[in-house]
């Protein structure tokens, strides 16, 4: 059973929310967002810089789907592999 989803099914009908993020940087990073999601509740600094965050990060998944669209994906991931493997 995937660790994720047996998580999710033995939560308890009366336990707190679930959130599942991966091991990875990738994870880390949504989990310290999901986080701030919650704190920005009480503190609107956070609410603002979170929305100019996730407008920043939209514009960089438009300008990655333009290259994307020129290169075809195939080409485009890997163009994304090798640019990792070089750092």
């Amino acid at each position: 059973m995937n660790a994720s989803f047996g998580s999710q099914v033995r939560m308890p009908s009366d336990g707190g929310p679930l959130a599942t993020m991966g091991k990875n940087e990738a994870g880390s990073i949504n989990a310290v967002l999901h986080t701030v999601r919650f704190l920005a509740i009480a503190f609107p600094e956070l609410k603002d810089k979170l929305s100019e965050r996730m407008q920043q990060k939209a514009k960089e998944v438009e300008q990655k789907d333009v290259v994307m669209e020129q290169l075809g994906a195939r080409a485009y991931l890997l163009e994304q592999a090798n640019s990792r493997r070089k750092m």
